[in-house]
């Protein structure tokens, strides 16, 4: 048994246990600092029967798949070869970042979901959507108006239709007779006369 937890690890080199790889049965590597484990340790510990790698803030990246496969594998080499393998404390064992899959168990993760991380684009809160409510958009200005408006003086019977002075009707045949068209215009004539003749009697 080999207990290095709690000792604020960043990282371990993939020989840190080379001594080890025939004999050792037992790791403990909990509450450290690390941030993802090189898979090649735990394949070279071909004696270890259980790792407790639980309470690092590890990074759940394209990375970090190698590590979930790792273990993965071991425990089928373990069930096939009839050996005891045990990752102890595996609900315990949980994403740090990136936050969209924050405290979920690392054997949880869909690898589907593992993408390469950049600590630029992670973070807490998702980009913020704009939404106009059919409430806000502005009305259109509108002068509202009922028919009578429509007239002059809605009080009087005057429009804005006006009656326009009569006009003489004019007979296109009988403009293009010659003798036609002088009795018109004689007709035209004393229709005029006549007319003032009545109003200077009035």
């Amino acid at each position: 048994t080999l207990d290095v937890s709690k000792c604020n690890l960043t990282q371990l080199q993939p020989e840190a246990f080379v001594n080890q790889e025939k004999s050792l049965k037992t790791l403990h590597l909990q509450r450290n600092l690390l941030k993802t484990i090189d898979p090649k340790i735990i394949t070279d510990l071909e004696s270890l029967e259980q790792l407790d790698i639980s309470g690092n803030p590890f990074i759940c990246d394209s990375e970090i798949a190698k590590l979930i496969f790792a273990i993965e594998d071991r425990y089928k080499v373990a069930a096939k070869e009839g050996k005891e393998f045990l990752l102890a404390n595996a609900n315990d064992t949980l994403c740090d970042r990136p936050y969209t899959l924050r405290r979920q168990p690392l054997l949880d993760v869909d690898s589907n979901e593992l993408q390469p991380y950049d600590e630029k684009l992670d973070t807490t809160t998702s980009l913020q959507t704009t939404t106009v409510a059919a409430s806000t958009i502005a009305e259109e200005d509108t002068t509202p108006f009922t028919l009578p408006d429509l007239f002059v003086g809605s009080k009087t019977n005057d429009t804005l239709f006006k009656e326009e002075p009569r006009r003489e009707v004019y007979d296109l045949n009988k403009a293009n007779d010659p003798n036609k068209a002088m009795e018109q215009q004689e007709g035209i004539a004393s229709t005029y006369i006549h007319n003032q003749q009545l109003k200077t009697r009035e």
